[in-house]
């Protein structure tokens, strides 16, 4: 296994090792008809022969935001996996009208059942979509929306109903979504991933996708296979087409070589045990040794206070003179004459005279009376001609 049945082997071009790409994973691309390989796995008969026996695999594939499981290209590349040497069912699914990723972990999960229940024995389950889709197979990978059923093996991969998950294959993966680049997802995969991506897809620009790749956890394993002016759909500009003389079926053919190499070097790695994948993974780079500290420079000693000096005894204060008998005769001479003398007997207090009644107020006057009297104003208006006549 290493091609599609069917697939012209001329049209493969050379292969280039891992080490050669700018980042872990080699990239791989369409140039002028030909595809660069992500690693040199070999053909077809020399995988089977290092793993002793044909493997068997299931594919669940998973659509996009935009389109249900009928739309052209999801049947189209339905059909590409599932002539994959080793294929036994690629099965796709609807998701239901949530659009919201985190949300859809468990339908997800429900396929992934569904698909094993179909293809039978699988010695393998692969995880694949389209944009969202791919997203989705990547986050349900991640330990915390692991379905309750989900075990893990040694290796780290997660186990169905026995059948380990190896990898994901991820057409177009939404790297860029509302205004930030959402990395979470593929930092927490626990298994390698196939990325599939056009070298124009505003959703997933390259360098944002590589850098997000060498942060994964088997970054080592993972590969970038990149469409010359491919879009979102990792479909190619018909310019470019025409100048390189290709049809969109060639652009798609060499994605799926690249995918099926992607899957032989995985089950490889799988069948080798964890000494294949220490001998993928890059040598890391030994630290350099920790420079010596300085030795600490002695403290100076403290300087010794000097002693603190002798205050003065305290003057004796002079006694007190003794009291002169006169001046203590004094007070008690007082007190004697004080007690001779006879306070006189105090008589009643005398009578006092009487307060002079007031007399009464005069009467007032018959004209101060007239006068205080309320005058009416007919009586003034009167007054004032009276007073205006006589003058």
């Amino acid at each position: 296994m290493g091609f599609p049945r069917g697939w012209p082997i001329a049209l493969l071009g050379s292969s280039t090792p891992a080490a050669a790409g700018p980042h872990p994973g080699a990239e791989t691309g369409l140039l002028s008809g030909s595809s660069v390989p992500a690693r040199s796995a070999g053909t077809s008969s020399a995988m089977a022969a290092s793993t002793g026996a044909p493997f068997r695999f299931a594919v669940v594939l998973a659509h996009g935001a935009g389109a249900p499981s009928s739309h052209p290209w999801m049947v189209a590349w339905k059909e590409r996996l599932q002539t994959l040497e080793g294929c036994a069912l690629c099965h796709s699914f609807d998701f239901p009208g949530v659009r919201k990723a985190e949300k859809l972990a468990p339908h997800y999960w429900e396929a992934a059942r569904e698909t094993l229940r179909l293809a039978g024995p699988v010695d393998a389950l692969f995880f694949a979509g389209k944009s969202m889709g791919s997203r989705v197979g990547c986050i349900s990978l991640g330990a915390e929306h692991h379905a309750a059923d989900v075990e893990v093996d040694a290796s780290g991969s997660p186990l169905l109903s026995g059948v380990p998950i190896r990898g994901v294959l991820a057409f177009g993966y939404p790297l860029k979504g509302g205004g930030s680049f959402r990395t979470a997802p593929l930092e927490a995969l626990p298994v390698p991933a196939f990325f599939c991506t056009g070298d124009r897809d505003p959703m997933g620009p390259l360098p944002e996708l590589r850098a997000a790749i060498e942060s994964m956890p088997c970054a080592a394993s993972c590969v970038l296979h990149t469409v010359e002016t491919g879009n979102h759909s990792c479909e190619a500009q018909k310019s470019f087409l025409k100048r390189n003389d290709l049809t969109q079926d060639d652009v798609h053919a060499a994605s799926l070589a690249a995918a099926a190499r992607f899957v032989a070097q995985t089950m490889h790695e799988a069948a080798a045990g964890p000494t294949a994948k220490a001998m993928a993974k890059p040598a890391a780079k030994a630290k350099p040794a920790a420079k010596a500290k300085p030795a600490a420079k002695a403290k100076p000693a403290a300087k010794a206070k000097p002693a603190a000096k002798a205050k003065p005894a305290a003057k004796a204060k002079p006694a007190a003179k003794p009291a002169s008998s006169a001046a203590q005769a004094a007070p008690a001479a007082k007190a004697q004459r004080l007690r001779g003398k006879a306070s006189p007997a105090r008589g009643p207090s005398p009578a006092r005279a009487p307060k002079r009644a007031r007399a009464p107020s005069p009467a007032p006057k018959a004209d101060e009376a007239a006068s205080a009297a309320p005058v009416s104003s007919r009586t003034k208006r009167a007054r004032a001609r009276s007073a205006a006549a006589k003058r």
